[in-house]
C-alpha cells in the first residue's frame, strides 16, 4: 500500500484537535468566568474538629 490511509487519518485527526482547540478557545473568550478557579470556596475552609462528630447511635 502507499500508506495513504494512514496519512488521511492522522490529517483528520489533527483536524479535529485544532476544530475542539479553536472551540474551547471561543468558549473562553466570550465567557472567561466560566473556567475560573473561585478563591473565596478555599480561603474559609474550617479546620476538622472531630470532637464535633457524634457516635453512632446503637
Amino acid at each position: 500500500m502507499t500508506g495513504l490511509p494512514e496519512a488521511l487519518v492522522a490529517l483528520h485527526l489533527l483536524g479535529a484537535a485544532l476544530v475542539w482547540v479553536g472551540a474551547l478557545r471561543v468558549l473562553l473568550d466570550v465567557n472567561p468566568r466560566l473556567f475560573a478557579v473561585d478563591q473565596t470556596v478555599t480561603s474559609e475552609v474550617t479546620e476538622y474538629r472531630p470532637e464535633t462528630i457524634s457516635a453512632p447511635v446503637e
